[in-house]
């Protein structure tokens, strides 16, 4: 007779086909299977019996069933995935342990001595377990286990190191977490590394070790790079810039300032970031001695957080850099700036100096009219009240309206009305001719 794929499968052998891909299937969704499948199981195994056993009761069949179950759990269950780092052999200091590993449930036998404040009993059952199987199903916790127990001996830099190995072992993209993991071991392997991060910065912080500073920015961006802690986002951002603007690496300080100003507004530490953003822009501008990208990076976060916290003295501060950083690179552009600083607070040094900037803008591009009526309108609101450029502006504003008489009367227009004019508005000007 023609065995089938039960003949097959009663005799221990594995063979594709049909009956081969249902239990697959079966076993891809937990072993559901319906009780018509064990019966169908069961008569079709006593087809293959002597008749007389054939009246076997329907437990036989379900345990003919679950035998085969059994057969191709075995034959398909997936293996731990290969080890891909070098697992350091028992050392002989893991002799203490080794008859608990041996226990029914020895991760729960570790875990039990953290809470009892055994932390060094706990790290090396933890250490054995791993090194006698590093991508089990309960390696990623186990490896949290020895993170916490290091924590609880204050072995920081062992900690560090185990979370590295965590995240490098058993984080996402990796095949254990392809093969094990889920959305709450992400969650914890984020706690993880956002500890890890903060201590070693704060300790970096207190040795002023930047080598130390370096390996916390490693934990920052390992954990900004995969986070499942939305609400923790916005403060790693912030100390990760302030970490990284300590070690001067202004641009990417600048990346995360600005990541905590835009997406998390309503945050405790949104309007410092704003204010930094500048700070790092202006110290790229500096030290790419003047990329006009920069130029404008700076620009734009100056003119972000003026438009949220505009009413601070800190935004009328950056309105004036803002407009300084664009005469630098086009003066032209920079007048209605600086006409927004004069009359935002005319008495401010900075609206001193920002209309002579503007005036010498207008200069170069002899723009006579404008410089007459801008001057003008800032004289009136007061600017540079009892500064050495009030006088300077005052005989800039002349100038300028004598320019524009000489042209009108060269033009036609009534010399006598027109100097009349003139020295009315300007009675401190140079003398008609």
């Amino acid at each position: 007779m023609h065995d089938d794929d039960l003949d097959v499968w009663l005799s221990g052998q594995r063979q594709e086909g049909p009956l081969v891909k249902a239990m697959e299937a079966l076993l891809d969704e937990g072993l559901a299977v319906q009780d018509a499948v064990v019966e169908d199981v069961t008569r079709r195994a006593q087809r293959r019996l002597p008749r007389r056993r054939r009246r076997w009761p329907i437990a036989v069949g379900v345990a003919l069933a679950a035998a085969a179950a059994g057969l191709m759990v075995r034959g398909w269950t997936p293996q731990d995935p290969e080890v891909s780092w070098a697992v350091d052999p028992s050392a002989a200091q893991l002799d203490p342990v080794r008859a608990e590993a041996a226990t029914v449930n020895p991760s729960d036998r570790a875990a039990r001595w953290l809470q009892e404040g055994h932390a060094r009993d706990a790290e090396l059952l933890y250490r054995l377990l791993l090194a006698q199987r590093p991508t089990g199903p309960a390696a990623a916790a186990q490896q949290l286990g020895l993170i916490e127990a290091l924590r609880q001996q204050q072995d920081e830099a062992g900690a560090f190191a185990a979370t590295m190995e965590l995240a490098e072992r058993y984080g996402p993209g990796t095949p254990w977490h392809d093969r094990f993991g889920d959305d709450a071991l992400g969650t914890e392997l984020s706690r993880a590394l956002r500890r890890a991060a903060v201590d070693a910065h704060a300790r970096g912080k207190a040795e002023e070790d930047p080598a130390i500073l370096d390996r916390a920015g490693v934990a920052y961006e390992l954990y900004l790079s995969d986070a499942l802690e939305p609400e923790q986002e916005g403060p790693v951002r912030y100390a990760y810039g302030e970490l990284l603007y300590k070690r001067e690496r202004f641009d990417e300080a600048f990346e995360q300032y600005r990541a905590v100003a835009e997406d998390h507004p309503d945050s405790a530490q949104a309007e410092f970031c704003a204010q930094s953003a500048v700070y790092a822009a202006e110290k790229m501008v500096e030290a790419s001695e003047g990329d006009p990208v920069w130029g404008e990076r700076m620009v734009q976060a100056a003119d972000a957080y003026v438009d949220r916290y505009g009413d601070t003295r800190q935004g009328f501060a950056f309105r004036y850099r803002a407009a300084y950083q664009v005469f630098q690179s086009d003066p032209s552009s920079s007048v209605e700036r600086f006409d927004a600083v004069v009359r935002a607070d005319p008495d401010s040094a900075e609206a001193a100096f920002g209309a002579r900037l503007a005036v010498d803008a207008l200069m170069a591009a002899e723009d006579h009219e404008t410089i007459a009526e801008r001057v003008a309108e800032w004289l009136d609101l007061g600017v540079a009240q009892g500064r050495e450029q009030r006088a300077e502006l005052e005989t800039m504003g002349a100038w300028a309206a004598y320019q524009l008489a000489v042209s009108a009367v060269a033009e036609g227009e009534d010399p006598e009305t027109v100097w009349a004019a003139y020295q009315e508005d300007w009675p401190g000007g140079q003398p008609p001719p």
